[in-house]
């Protein structure tokens, strides 16, 4: 299909709100006048942003949302409205036989036919979604999955697992929104008529009420000065909101966009010289189903409130950034594909709720917006209903809610089956094998929850440490008791900021994956969901690392055990977790008997904070029901091993927990028994 002009696109839903968006008597009288009255179209454009069925994300016309020396594309432009508005008119007159094919969603077992067909729910609300925002038709369900010049070696490094280099691509597509934007104004207003690129629009509110809000947020400054993020780039690169909604740009509306402006070589010739997309590769709908498992992740390990998370919150932080009824729709699709019911029933209803509640004329006339979106939510609770039987007597699954869901749903009725767990799991914390209990301890632990008895909690204090070593008189330790048995110190203020800044230095170009051990062959290392961290290692006993043997010493003087030998203790090891990234719950010391032959068995875990975290990121420890907080600059201290020196504690089973918002860096020191069975502090019982 030809649009007027230079360019070809699909014919947008949003030509046909246009035809609904006033009343008759308004738009007969328009369309001979060929104006539109100002109030009108102000009203009209409220009514669009109230709806988001465009891509927008709140907000109101002649708002600016980017600081004063940046304007809001829609500020003022009811005369381009005008145009714009009578443009989409005149081209449905022109062409009557354009229509929104409702069979194509709605027919006698749409679901059904799309899964003969091989499609997914995702991918019917994604032709949907891309309709809506006039992007460039592509076959129902498949997308551009590798741009050009992309290699597959490149793309295994997801960009959602590499926050420093999501932080770049933040930066990348700063600068193609400015060039996209001053084309814009400049060229493409004057040469089409109306200057009406839909999903252009749409991508240019998107950024500027997400990733530009946060960059320009006063929240960002508060976070200068309390060094919790280097620069506004990681800000963007650190909200689990704002990452899937950057994500989804690149994958869904800027590679077409450009294909749509391919031939505007001015264009492409200021995007390559200032941006340099061609040696980018963009993200592919693997990131963006990364992105969606980041949210999905955040939830399902922590307690957050769908709906509250939603419109910003994390944890108990809120945030000025939400995501629109579009976004939600995808949301709960996804999740519906992931078979995780409960929350996918939640996603779904903040979606038609934030399409319903504006009672915007748009939706009245054109209902069939509305229509999909309750179709979805409908679909959700007749999949939850008909799974809830076999899933809800299962407590390892946390997919459902405590009941079935009957009309009308209220999300305030319906508990999920995490929190009828929580006192069940408590009682269960003796279990010290792998079970459901443990997963769903670290769950609570991780949202900040002390799930210590009054017994165990009493003797827990904060003390000033001066004994073992003259060092510690001039310089006392700054310990806390998080547990008495096994002990578990937190000891703070331990690492300097200058350390801190040389270690990260130091390791941000050498991060990769992490892996965790294979439990069909333990000699080979593997990548897997429960882990999902970045890292790499710095030797303190050679080349450029040996700046740390000073923190081995002071190490060395606060365990009163041997550190410094290279086979008393392992190398530095450096973690960075993102949005989401979590490492699930495991036992440091070693199960297999072959890891220990060498070294013996890992005595001791120091693990060190070289960050704050704004939300989220605690280290929890499920069976002694308390978690330590990321406090940059402290180090958590704990022993692996019975006081025999031989057997596991399998009371130490600890996990990192999802990161809300922010980056957490961290550094792991393991301390083995051989060098060290000596200084261990061992009991008169050998059960002990």
């Amino acid at each position: 299909m030809s649009f007027p002009g230079r360019l070809s696109v699909i014919v947008p839903l949003y030509y046909l709100f246009l035809t609904f968006v006033a009343p008759e008597s308004v738009i007969s009288e328009q369309c001979s006048s060929g104006q539109l009255e100002k109030a009108s179209l102000q009203k009209l454009s409220d009514e669009l942003n109230k709806t988001e069925g465009l891509g927008s994300v709140g907000g109101h016309v002649g708002t600016s949302s980017c600081g004063s020396k940046t304007k809001t594309y829609l500020e003022n432009e009811s005369e381009e409205d005008n145009i714009r508005i009578e443009t989409g008119l005149e081209f449905i007159r022109e062409n009557d036989f354009l229509k929104f094919d409702e069979d194509l969603y709605f027919g006698s077992d749409e679901y059904s036919t799309f899964r003969r067909e091989q499609l997914s729910l995702v991918e019917l609300v994604r032709s949907f979604i891309r309709e809506v925002k006039g992007v460039r038709a592509l076959p129902l369900g498949s997308s551009s999955d590798k741009p050009n010049g992309a290699n597959d070696e490149y793309n295994k490094m997801s960009w959602c697992f590499y926050p420093y280099q999501l932080k770049n691509l933040v930066g990348v597509e700063i600068s193609i929104y400015q060039i996209l934007k001053d084309f814009y104004y400049k060229v493409l207003k004057k040469e089409l008529p109306g200057g009406h690129l839909p999903v252009l629009e749409s991508y240019l509110r998107d950024i500027e009420q997400s990733s530009l809000r946060a960059i320009t947020n006063v929240e960002y400054a508060n976070d200068m000065r309390n060094d919790s993020l280097e620069d506004p780039y990681l800000y963007v690169a650190s909200h689990p909101l704002l990452m899937y909604r950057m994500i989804r740009r690149f994958v869904e509306d800027l590679q077409h966009i450009l294909l749509d402006l391919e031939e505007y070589e001015d264009l492409i010739e200021a995007l390559y010289y200032n941006a340099n997309p061609q040696s980018l590769v963009f993200p592919t709908n693997q990131d963006l189903k990364d992105a969606l498992d980041s949210i999905l992740r955040t939830q399902e390990g922590t307690s957050l409130n769908t709906l509250e998370f939603a419109r910003g919150k994390m944890d108990k932080l809120q945030t000025d950034i939400h995501v629109s009824a579009l976004h939600a729709l995808e949301i709960g699709a996804y999740y519906i594909t992931e078979k995780n019911y409960a929350f996918a029933v939640e996603w779904l209803y903040y979606a038609l709720d934030t399409i319903s509640v504006s009672k915007s004329f748009v939706v009245e006339k054109y209902p069939i917006i509305e229509k999909f979106f309750r179709k979805t939510f409908n679909h959700a609770i007749e999949l939850h209903n008909e799974n809830w039987e076999t899933v809800s007597t299962n407590y390892w699954n946390l997919n459902v809610f405590h009941t079935k869901i009957t009309p009308p749903y209220n999300p305030r009725s319906y508990v999920r089956m995490k929190e009828l767990m929580k006192e069940e799991a408590a009682r269960s914390r003796n279990n010290l094998e792998w079970n459901w209990a443990i997963s769903v301890n670290f769950m609570h632990v991780c949202a900040g929850k002390n799930l210590q008895t009054e017994k165990e909690k009493s003797g827990l204090s904060c003390w000033l440490q001066r004994k073992h070593n003259p060092y510690w008189v001039i310089n006392p330790l700054k310990m806390e008791l998080l547990n008495r048995d096994p002990p578990v110190y937190q000891i703070y203020d331990f690492i300097g900021d200058k350390l801190i800044a040389k270690i990260k230095n130091a390791a941000v170009s050498g991060l990769e994956r992490s892996t965790v051990v294979d439990r069909n062959d333990a000699s080979r290392s593997i990548v897997e969901q429960t882990r999902t961290s970045s890292q790499t290692w710095i030797y303190d006993n050679k080349g450029s690392g040996k700046f740390l043997l000073p923190l081995s010493y002071r190490m060395q003087l606060m365990s009163q055990l041997t550190l410094v030998p290279p086979e008393s203790c392992d190398a530095y090891q450096v973690a960075n977790y993102g949005p989401s990234h979590h490492y699930a719950p495991h036992i440091d010391s070693f199960e297999d008997p072959r890891r220990c032959i060498s070294k013996g068995n890992r005595i001791l875990t120091i693990m060190g904070y070289l960050s704050h975290v704004k939300a989220g990121g605690r280290t929890g420890f499920p069976i002694l029901g308390v978690a330590a907080e990321p406090v940059k600059g402290s180090i958590v201290m704990w022993y692996n091993l019975k006081k025999n020196g031989n057997d596991r504690d399998m009371r130490t089973w600890h996990g990192g927990c999802p990161v809300v918002f922010g980056v957490k860096w961290i550094t792991n020191k393991w301390v083995y028994y051989k060098e060290n069975f000596r200084d261990f502090p061992c009991g008169l019982n050998p059960e002990e």
